[in-house]
């Protein structure tokens, strides 16, 4: 009896997250947290991208029923920004765009969603990957640096050895042999430092994808959609950058 007087009360309150003007409020969407009234149950809702595969609970048996993503971590709720007394439920891949019922019923019903959730762990996935493919990629620019400082260490050694031979054959090239000496060793030290520029300017890109990696991940820790989305487009623009530049600089 009192749990019947509870949701006669709960009707009673609440209003239609569609309408918003009927509180003969009769089931619960759990996909979109969202109280709706029979017809709009029945109109509206139904014309959401996949509504047919949302679960769909009467408010009797609402406080027995138990969602299997209680069990998840999800991403913190985000209001609406058209529509302050609505919680987004979709993203809208078209526009880029955190959702609510009421922007998906006025505008955006016909355009490509996805739930906010699934869309934000697909980025966690995409995250973990470029983490994982930009470490080898770093790895590997690395090593090879490595590989041409020792290569071109092991010709300068070689260099310099045939030099002083040629002077110590003839003195009449004596001259000639310092000079070529004194150009090699400018040479090298001039690449050295080029070198050693290049192996700074890997290190720091190294350092800058682990500080937007490592904001995309805090983000992720904390379940804050939009600056989770916002760090990982972020991510995606310093990648591209670095790209552009190792691309530019072969």
């Amino acid at each position: 009896m009192a749990y019947s007087e509870s949701i006669k009360k709960s009707q009673d309150i609440l209003a239609c997250g569609l309408c918003e003007t009927d509180t003969k409020i009769k089931v619960k969407c759990m996909d979109c947290d969202l109280y709706m009234c029979q017809k709009c149950t029945d109109k509206v809702h139904a014309k959401f991208k996949n509504a047919d595969l949302h679960v769909i609970v009467a408010l009797k048996d609402i406080h027995s029923h138990t969602d299997d993503t209680d069990a998840e971590s999800d991403f913190k709720p985000v209001k609406c920004k058209d529509h302050r007394k609505q919680l987004c439920c979709m993203f809208c891949i078209t526009c880029d765009l955190l959702l609510c019922p009421v922007c998906i019923a006025k505008t955006h019903h016909l355009h490509q969603m996805e739930e906010i959730q699934q869309f934000c762990q697909k980025k966690v996935e995409i995250m973990k990957k470029v983490q994982i493919q930009t470490n080898s990629k770093m790895e590997k620019l690395i090593e090879n640096s490595n590989i041409m400082a020792e290569i071109k260490k092991s010709r300068s050694f070689e260099i310099e050895q045939n030099i002083l031979r040629e002077e110590t054959q003839a003195k009449e090239v004596q001259s000639k042999c310092l000079r070529l000496l004194k150009e090699h060793k400018e040479k090298t030290e001039t690449h050295s430092e080029l070198m050693s520029r290049k192996e700074l300017e890997i290190l720091q890109d190294k350092n800058d994808i682990k500080t937007v990696i490592q904001q995309v991940e805090n983000e992720y820790k904390l379940r804050n959609t939009e600056e989770f989305l916002a760090a990982v487009r972020h991510m995606h623009s310093k990648l591209d950058s670095i790209d552009k530049s190792t691309s530019k600089n072969r």
